[in-house]
């Protein structure tokens, strides 16, 4: 049974259900072997082939390029992201595992929520928020990001159900940020570290995560355009884009030179 310790609050962590998955495991008679949670795993990377599928789908339809060409194009994207994610889902101990499937469920259940206006999708998009604001500490700024999206940029043209999710996500964030003061924060003896440093992390980013540096670009454009065009027809888009970006500026701010740190980041900015 994986149980979070507060030993890890000591040194500026606070993820609690970063490996909580595993522990559906212990309502299996005999499924502690290595054996079942490799089982686990893969179950999770179906989820996460299905949720993709169905996201990058949406994003065709979106755009009004859903063609037949257009879904050889998503199988293309699949078939990078199985080589992009493998790391994350060949080793056990990253959370990044379900933060790239449940971050890729929330995405969707958001989208069908803002376009069909049933709160079923609302409110398993703020569950699925819950459970994955205490996966990272750095997730929040995710859900602040599309926060701030709507709420800055686009007030006067949501619904009241649409402006009660934000709110609610709003709460969620805030709720994390005051545990994590209060529990991390304040108990830090010494806080979580790398040794690296800015270029350690440059060098890294541009031998292996160059997709990234084109969303920054794309970020740019699309800033450019929101803010000055008023450009507010494509901000579930822009909600994927500008939270990848955020969501990978803050590990470089960190000064984190691992790969999987980032993949959360590739998988929202990719479509």
């Amino acid at each position: 049974k994986i149980e979070w310790s507060l030993l890890i609050a000591n040194r500026g962590r606070f993820y609690p259900f970063g490996h909580f998955d595993y522990n559906i495991l212990t309502l299996i008679p005999g499924a502690t072997t290595p054996l079942a949670h490799y089982i686990l795993v893969a179950v999770s990377f179906v989820f996460f082939i299905i949720f993709s599928v169905k996201l990058y789908s949406i994003i065709l339809k979106e755009s009004g390029r859903n063609s037949v060409f257009n879904t050889w194009l998503i199988l293309i994207i699949i078939s990078f992201l199985l080589y992009y994610f493998y790391r994350i889902f060949f080793f056990l101990v990253y959370p990044e595992r379900m933060i790239v499937v449940l971050m890729t469920l929330f995405f969707i259940l958001y989208y069908q929520f803002i376009k069909k206006e049933k709160m079923i999708y609302g409110v398993l998009a703020i569950i699925i928020s819950v459970y994955l604001i205490y996966c990272k500490e750095t997730i929040f700024l995710v859900f602040s990001t599309i926060i701030g999206l709507n709420l800055l940029l686009n007030f006067k043209n949501l619904t009241n159900k649409q402006k009660i999710f934000y709110y609610a996500l709003g709460l969620n964030v805030i709720i994390f940020l005051i545990l994590y003061y209060f529990i991390a924060y304040r108990n830090a003896e010494t806080f979580y570290s790398r040794n690296s440093n800015f270029n350690d992390v440059f060098l890294f980013s541009f031998g292996n995560l160059k997709l990234l540096y084109i969303a920054i670009v794309l970020a740019l454009w699309r800033a450019y355009q929101v803010l000055i065009k008023k450009d507010r027809q494509h901000l579930f888009f822009d909600s994927l884009l500008f939270s990848g970006i955020i969501y990978a500026l803050a590990n470089v701010l960190l000064k984190l030179p691992m790969d999987y740190y980032y993949f959360p980041a590739v998988m929202m900015t990719l479509p």
